[in-house]
C-alpha cells in the first residue's frame, strides 16, 4: 500500500493522525484518544520528517503537583513540559514566552485563578488548547465556566491518569470534562 502525503500538522501533533484515519505500512491507525505509539512513530519515520514534540506548560501553585504532572507528562513518548507557573499571572507570561500547545492551568491559584488566566491566554494563543485541573469536583456550573473562559477540558487533580487521557483528547480536537463517572468527549465546534 503506497503511503499518501503526511501532513507536517501530523508530525507537530502527533495525534492528530487519528482524526484523518492515516495508513501506514504497518496498518491503519485507529481513530479516537486511544493510540499505538508504535503507529505514530511508524508514520513521522516513514515520512523523513523530523518529529516536534507537543510542548506542554503546567500551572499550579502546588510545587509538588508541578514536579508530579512534569515527570508524569515527561514519561510519554513525544510530549515535553516547556515551561511551569506558580501562579495566574506567571501563566500568562509563560504561555506568551513559549507559546505552548497544551497548557494545564489549576483553578485555584493566587493573583489570578484559573479562569482569569485562561481568558487571557485564549485570547493571545487561541490555537492553545487548555486543560483545567482542580481538586474540586468537575460540577456542571464549573464546566459552563471553564468552557466560558477557553478551556477544552477539565479534570480533578485525582490520578496522572485522568491528566493523561485530557492531554490525549484535546490533541485530538475534542473536549474532555471529567464530570463524575462518565467522560464528556465532544469535538471542539460542538462545545460551544
Amino acid at each position: 500500500m503506497g503511503l499518501s502525503p503526511v501532513p507536517s500538522l501530523v508530525i507537530r501533533y502527533p495525534l492528530y493522525c487519528l482524526l484523518i484515519g492515516a495508513q501506514t505500512k504497518i496498518g491503519s491507525i485507529r481513530k479516537g484518544p486511544s493510540f499505538d505509539a508504535t503507529n505514530i512513530t511508524a508514520m513521522a519515520a516513514l515520512s523523513g520528517a523530523k518529529h516536534m514534540p507537543v510542548r506542554i506548560l503546567i500551572a499550579d501553585d502546588d510545587a509538588c503537583i508541578r514536579r508530579l504532572l512534569s515527570r508524569v507528562l515527561g514519561e510519554h513518548e513525544g510530549w515535553e513540559v516547556c515551561g511551569e507557573a506558580g501562579n495566574g499571572q506567571e501563566a500568562i507570561q509563560q504561555a506568551e514566552k513559549l507559546t505552548p500547545d497544551i497548557a494545564i492551568i489549576d483553578l485555584a491559584m493566587p493573583c489570578m485563578n484559573g479562569l482569569e488566566a485562561a481568558r487571557e491566554i485564549s485570547k493571545m494563543s487561541p490555537a492553545a488548547a487548555m486543560l483545567l485541573l482542580t481538586v474540586q469536583e468537575v460540577s456542571t456550573q464549573l464546566i459552563k465556566e471553564a468552557r466560558q473562559a477557553g478551556f477544552q477540558g477539565a479534570v480533578s487533580k485525582g490520578t496522572g491518569a485522568e491528566v493523561i487521557k485530557g492531554v490525549e483528547t484535546l490533541l485530538c480536537k475534542q473536549t474532555y470534562f471529567k464530570s463524575g463517572p462518565a467522560v464528556l468527549g465532544v469535538p471542539h465546534s460542538a462545545a460551544s
